[in-house]
């Protein structure tokens, strides 16, 4: 796989292998380098998965996410999780950050008085 040189790329491990997203400026790669076989795969992306609308990708709690912007105007965020068994993405959630905002005033509050750059970042 020449094509798919390794380089800088956000990843994280999960179920045996190494996941990574390498970020275009248009485009999203994922990759995926199953530990034991010893073979990489690419997986497909979501369609609303690009280079601009990318925001964070990690595993939690054995599940592999990835969060993309649906609407920057209206603050809307897609969370993608992918099956582990077909290795297609699906939306898990699908966040309005102004409701959210609206419906907890209590934690905008305490970001103002936060310091920390990185609080509550996606």
């Amino acid at each position: 796989m020449d094509d798919h040189k390794l380089q800088y790329a956000i990843g994280d491990y999960c179920h045996g292998a190494i996941y990574w997203i390498k970020r275009g400026y248009l485009k999203l790669s994922c990759y995926r380098f199953d530990i034991e076989a010893e073979i990489m795969t690419e997986i497909s992306m979501p369609p609303t998965a690009d280079g601009p609308n990318f925001r964070h990708f990690g595993a939690s709690y054995g599940h592999l996410y990835l969060v993309c912007v649906r609407d920057k105007k209206e603050k809307v965020f897609n969370v993608f999780e992918l099956n582990q068994v077909t290795m297609k993405w699906s939306i898990k959630h699908w966040v309005h950050v102004n409701r959210l905002i609206s419906s907890l005033p209590q934690v905008v509050a305490k970001r103002r008085n936060n310091t920390s750059p990185s609080a509550f970042s996606i």
